[in-house]
């Protein structure tokens, strides 16, 4: 019950662990698992009996355009986007925009002999509820769901949790990211983008009726759990899905265009303004349940100070690019509102610690669609006097007020979101 693989780790028993690590791959990352294992060890093997000569698990991993992405971890495959990718475009390219896998791509990511198109409207979802005695399930593919309860695109955020774990760890010390790969992720684990398909707001409460109306009467103890065809899972509060103005769907398409092996296709549940890490990729089936998921990513991983699940992001801007001449800086980047889905009103940079501050230009930018809230992202930009060099940082301010902090609390190295910072030399 301790280990945070949960339930997972009886897939590597009674047989070779190395099959499950090779699945797996953070234990071969993670700092602490050899540490455990020293604890345990009896002795070492010497001529064992049987050699298994297992398939390399991730040998049809799909290309990837290395030079919009920048390699954290092979495998499991993990990337950010570089800077000048991130502000090139409102939208993120598919190709460009960050990946966080847990384990190889699997299977279901590859048609079998139909267009992606075609294969997505053609995928199956388990829809299933839980209780204490009884358990009721539904399969519906994505053609019908669509069908029956409309397709709606909107445009949102897409973020890891540990984005600007870099910085976090400057500002605040080491933290769970320390002496691991994602140690290195600066600010590029963010991208903005178009995502279609149904409404959980417009399907659940047709297939969950009463849990439903239970919710909007003021019971918050429901939670939806994704499940996807690599084995990993997550769940966020039903509350949430149910809100309109939350614009979560049950995704096939990003950008207009299917989605790709690496960002989820057939399906994936994206849900705006929270971690990407619950927007689960993959899916294959949707259960209701009273509480969060099991699984390890709600019990163990992607949880705050408190030791409480993180199911919101921050108010968040960056700078992303910076260039001089002898007299002028001219910076670009984003900014965002985070789990609230208000606009961002006001970016604000300073060039001399924040006792002073300029107003940035916000491009007014939209792509077609159909969002209820604010959570796509604002590009921004600045002419600031330079002499010699000067090191700016930024803030944001939403609709409601409500400012970036100099620096963020400490939550375990999540959802840093102190002001960034970019030195400028003439």
């Amino acid at each position: 019950h301790e280990h945070p693989g949960g339930s997972l780790i009886k897939q590597g028993a009674g047989g070779d662990v190395g099959l499950f690590w090779d699945h797996w791959t953070w234990h071969h990352m993670a700092p602490k698992v050899g540490g455990y294992l020293e604890k345990l060890r009896v002795g070492a093997l010497a001529d064992p009996e049987e050699v298994i000569d297992a398939a390399d698990p991730y040998a049809t991993e799909p290309a990837r355009d290395l030079f919009r992405q920048t390699v954290l971890s092979p495998r499991p495959y993990s990337s950010e986007t570089p800077d000048a990718a991130l502000v090139s475009s409102y939208l993120t390219p598919a190709a460009a925009l960050y990946v966080r896998n847990h384990s190889p791509v699997p299977d279901v990511a590859w048609p079998d002999g139909e267009t992606r198109e075609v294969a997505a409207l053609a995928h199956e979802v388990e829809f299933s509820t839980t209780g204490d005695d009884a358990e009721a399930t539904t399969t519906l593919s994505i053609h019908e769901l669509e069908r029956r309860f409309g397709r709606a695109t909107i445009t949102s955020v897409i973020q890891c949790a540990g984005n600007r774990a870099v910085e976090d760890i400057a500002a605040t010390g080491p933290s769970g990211f320390s002496g691991t790969p994602y140690e290195k992720i600066s600010h590029g684990m963010v991208g903005n983008a178009t995502w279609s398909g149904a409404r959980f707001s417009d399907f659940l409460p047709a297939l969950y009726p009463e849990a439903c109306a239970a919710c909007a009467a003021g019971d918050d103890s429901y939670h939806v759990e994704f499940s996807g065809a690599d084995d990993y899972g997550g769940s966020v509060p039903l509350k949430r899905l149910l809100d309109r103005r939350n614009d979560a769907v049950l995704a096939t398409a990003m950008n207009g265009a299917p989605l790709t092996p690496d960002h989820g296709f057939p399906a994936r549940a994206f849900v705006p303004g929270v971690p990407g890490a619950r927007s689960v990729k993959w899916v294959q089936s949707v259960a209701l349940k009273k509480g969060p998921s099991e699984q390890p990513w709600n019990q163990y991983y992607y949880k705050d100070a408190a030791a409480v699940e993180i199911q919101s992001l921050p108010l968040q801007s960056l700078i992303l690019s910076a260039n001089a001449t002898s007299t002028t800086a001219t910076l670009k980047g984003v900014a965002y509102g985070g789990g609230s889905g208000l606009a961002v009103k006001r970016v604000e940079v300073s060039s001399d610690d924040g006792a002073t501050w300029r107003d940035a230009t916000l491009l007014k930018e939209a792509a077609p669609d159909d969002s209820a809230g604010a959570y796509g992202w604002v590009r921004w930009s600045l002419d600031a006097p330079l002499a010699g060099s000067a090191t700016f940082v930024c803030r944001a301010t939403d609709a409601v007020g409500t400012t970036q902090p100099e620096v963020a609390p400490k939550n375990r190295g999540y959802i840093f979101n102190g002001w960034s910072k970019k030195t400028v030399v003439a």
